[in-house]
């Protein structure tokens, strides 16, 4: 009976001690009943007369009970899995395509602002993102799609680590553009061409850096803004004063050309005129400078 059972129980993995330990009140119990049926059966010269064999078989049937019991565990959980993965599979069979699409192209972007972030981003790529990240808006403005909130807070943190990666040039910007917010009324009423030129030199930087970048700040952008709708709202104010200005810059470029005049008086005429001035929109500006190169004026 030993030798049978550790054949059975080695086959069946039961040879380890958690298996021992399973068997162990098995075999208890079975000993107490076998000790009351040799008790009480007819005894032939001093010996029991229970068959050795029918014990024996006894224990057969319990070993492949056990057996029976977990392979039915195992199949149960197998076919539990497979129809849960057969579900999964049909639901994504049945998923949208729509959703199929928003998901890939979110994707899209943040993969472009992850890059961006690691290496500073080319011109090219700066304007590629701005159609791509608008064509993305265009197409899903208005549609339905499950996953939307998750992807949209993805591709959200994906900005703020952008911007957390290039902090350093924004606040340079900021600072930029908040100097000269408060520098252009005080312009508006007096300055020299040094002046304006430094403002539009300064003014030039701050947007040619953040025009570098894919994303910009909230607080760059209404900086950016701001200074942008005082200089039209002050030049609008003063329409007609720059329309006599350009005027008279296009007759001192005329009398040049034309070449009656001495260049001399002329360009001491023009200095004087332009010496002194008030802040100027930039198209005004730009055709002093030229008048200025005409004149081989270096300030």
């Amino acid at each position: 009976c030993q030798v049978y059972g550790n054949r059975k129980s080695h086959f069946f993995g039961l040879d380890t001690p958690s298996g021992i330990g399973v068997l162990k009140p098995l075999f208890l119990g079975l000993s107490s009943d076998l000790f009351q049926m040799m008790g009480s059966a007819p005894k032939t010269n001093g010996h029991s007369s229970v068959n050795y064999i029918k014990f024996r078989s006894g224990v057969k049937r319990l070993n492949w009970r056990s057996c029976a019991i977990s392979i039915t565990v195992v199949l149960v959980a197998l076919s539990v899995a497979a129809a849960a993965l057969y579900i999964v599979n049909a639901f994504r069979d049945r998923e949208p395509q729509i959703d199929k699409d928003y998901r890939r192209d979110t994707n899209f972007l943040i993969s472009k602002l992850n890059q961006c972030s690691v290496t500073s981003p080319t011109p090219e790529q700066v304007r590629q993102y701005h159609d791509q990240y608008q064509t993305f808006l265009d197409k899903y403005r208005g549609k339905q799609i499950s996953d939307k909130k998750r992807m949209r807070e993805a591709l959200n943190n994906a900005k703020e680590e952008y911007l957390a990666a290039y902090e350093t040039s924004f606040e340079e910007a900021l600072n930029i553009l908040n100097n000269l917010i408060d520098e252009y009324p005080k312009l508006a009423q007096s300055c020299t061409k040094a002046q304006v030129d430094d403002f539009y030199s300064q003014y030039d930087d701050a947007l040619a850096l953040l025009n570098s970048h894919i994303l910009k700040p909230t607080s760059c952008e209404e900086a950016a803004k701001k200074l942008a709708d005082d200089m039209e709202e002050y030049e609008n104010d003063n329409m007609e004063i720059f329309m006599t200005t350009a005027k008279q810059i296009e007759e001192f470029s005329e009398r040049y050309i034309k070449g009656d005049e001495d260049v001399g008086k002329l360009k001491e005429e023009w200095d004087k005129m332009s010496t002194e001035m008030m802040m100027v929109p930039r198209d005004v500006w730009d055709r002093i400078l030229k008048l200025d190169e005409r004149f081989w004026v270096i300030e």
